[in-house]
């Protein structure tokens, strides 16, 4: 019906991870839940961000760390949502807040909302929000994707919502052969004849060169991976490759023939785990939001048992001087390597990298004279259990090393890593301390960018991993 047949109670932030104006923010409302239901819709919220982030990439403290989902309370007259006859449903017309309906289109599984009044809900509510997602109160099947996803509380009903979710906020097409269904009797889906499809997970092109996903694209892996031998129907052949494998199996967005997928199982065909490209994908578009790094205090022996626990691994450092202007003396900046942690070690397989600010050989007035940030481009980090109390993103040497000043904030956004010390900064004849990260990307020559207490740029050689760039 609409917003005459119930109310808008308020917003709950169910998980935090930093500044709204500067995490991605996710929105659940509730739709056809009563007043007498709304136990259940908090228990149903909660249980959402659960399933969430045991699903890959959503798994991943990066991407955790950049987003925050709240909770808006919105009561309806009725339960559910409309079920109109002619798709078969039994008729019913719910009275609920954002006018819910099934057989949008005359497909039965198609539920939608009333997207402007769910906009309003969500400006007044949430005014930094990016995506929506509809919780529509229905044992029915059924969801839909578009500017906000709509999801109702059938069985699995998280995988759908997730499923729409990479349409709505990941730009994923859907990698099934058919609309309606194999069985249906369907017409005009055969083969593809049209341009190529801008979302990053069908495509056109099967070479191995040239295909979107290239990169992920194993030189054994055969090119086109499946083709299907009869465009009236879908694919009926098993998965000729191995699990996971990437690269172009044939039926995709609908069409039996023409369209490429890169993994034959994926949650955007068939509700299993996101493939290798739609990770990248939701990544690359989470990536740009920042990340608070999860740090933890140790003693050097406690790094070095991390990565080599039989011996103390030989240290490889630079230490390129910084020069401020209006200072005496030259500070530095130390980058220190180690091997790469060995079998058997909580950072086996990682290779740890330190860095310390060092301004002790330094004398000069403040604030100019002091390091404020040290920036630089380092990609993904590796969270390791370094100290038994749970992983952690950073490690602070605040025993067994020099230094005094602490990190007042990590950050990451994109690949950039931001260190920043709280005023004056590393101030001259001060040390930080050694500050480490690990990756699973070997070493690589380039440079950092300190800022001085005066706001001036300085251009540091340093090292840091050579990941790759998506």
């Amino acid at each position: 019906m609409g917003t005459g047949d119930g109310t808008v109670l308020g917003t709950t932030l169910l998980h935090n991870s930093g500044p709204a104006a500067s995490r991605w923010n996710l929105v659940l409302l509730s739709e056809g839940y009563k007043s007498s239901e709304m136990t259940q819709w908090h228990a149903d919220a909660q249980f959402f961000v659960g399933q969430l982030f045991a699903m890959p990439p959503f798994d991943e403290a990066a991407m955790q760390g950049r987003i925050n989902i709240y909770r808006v309370d919105v009561t309806s007259t009725d339960s559910g949502a409309d079920d109109p006859a002619p798709c078969g449903g039994t008729g019913v017309t719910a009275k609920t807040y954002f006018d819910a309906t099934y057989c949008t289109g005359g497909l039965e599984r198609l539920l939608t909302a009333n997207t402007s009044i769910v906009e309003g809900v969500l400006k007044a509510q949430v005014p930094s929000w990016h995506q929506g997602i509809v919780v529509v109160n229905s044992a029915k099947y059924g969801g839909s994707g578009g500017t906000i996803a709509v999801t109702s509380t059938a069985t699995n009903w998280v995988t759908v919502a997730v499923h729409e979710l990479g349409h709505s906020a990941f730009k994923l097409a859907d990698e099934y052969e058919s609309w309606a269904g194999c069985t249906s009797g369907e017409s005009g889906h055969d083969s593809y004849s049209g341009i190529e499809p801008t979302a990053p997970n069908v495509t056109l092109d099967s070479g191995r060169t040239t295909i979107k996903w290239a990169a992920l694209v194993q030189a054994a892996t055969v090119m086109p991976t499946s083709r299907n031998a009869n465009c009236a129907v879908c694919d009926p052949q098993t998965n000729p490759a191995a699990a996971g494998t990437i690269g172009a199996f044939e039926g995709a967005g609908y069409y039996h023939c023409g369209l490429f997928r890169p993994a034959f199982n994926c949650m955007m065909r068939n509700l299993t785990p996101f493939c290798a490209v739609c990770r990248q994908a939701i990544r690359r578009t989470l990536n740009p939001f920042e990340w608070a790094l999860r740090a933890v205090d140790v003693t050097s022996t406690i790094v070095e048992c991390a990565f080599a626990p039989s011996g103390e691994p030989a240290p490889n450092d630079i230490a390129p001087a910084i020069q401020i202007a209006g200072a005496t003396g030259s500070g530095s900046l130390q980058s220190r390597l180690y091997p790469r942690g060995v079998a058997g070690s909580v950072g086996a397989g990682c290779y740890p990298y330190e860095y310390r600010v060092d301004m002790t050989p330094v004398t000069g007035p403040l604030p100019a004279s002091a390091v404020r940030t040290l920036s630089f481009d380092f990609g993904p980090v590796s969270r390791i259990n370094y100290d038994g109390t749970g992983g952690a993103d950073l490690f602070v040497i605040t025993q067994g090393g020099p230094g005094t000043v602490r990190p007042a904030s990590v950050t990451q956004r994109d690949n950039r890593l931001t260190i920043a010390f709280a005023a004056p900064g590393v101030a001259a004849a001060h040390s930080s301390f050694t500050i480490g990260l690990a990756s699973d990307h070997p070493p690589r020559d380039t440079t950092a960018q300190v800022t001085d207490g005066a706001g001036n740029t300085h251009t540091i050689a340093t090292r840091a991993p050579a990941f790759p760039h998506p």
